[in-house]
């Protein structure tokens, strides 16, 4: 993702992973892409609508503040058609 930046790839940027290794992607991105804010997209139904309300609103996506979002295959599948709005 930081060589995708690096050649003014805009994003939005997804990674879909195994839940138990999620807080280690977004230590990950802190540490070698710090530019970029991360989101972890989990938690309750309302949570997640609340991050998808404010930080993840779609309205953003182009805006190079856009957070990388980092879920699991779970929720992925669960919010498909709210994460591809």
């Amino acid at each position: 993702i930081a060589h995708l930046r690096s050649m003014n790839v805009p994003g939005p940027f997804i990674v879909v992973a195994p839940l138990a290794t999620l807080p280690n992607w977004v230590r990950e991105f802190q540490k070698w892409l710090p530019s970029l804010p991360v989101v972890r997209y989990h938690g309750t139904g309302p949570d997640r609508e609340r991050m998808l309300r404010s930080t993840l609103n779609p309205k953003n996506k182009k805006q190079p503040s856009y957070p990388a979002i980092v879920t699991s295959y779970e929720v992925a599948i669960k919010d498909e058609k709210k994460l591809n709005k």
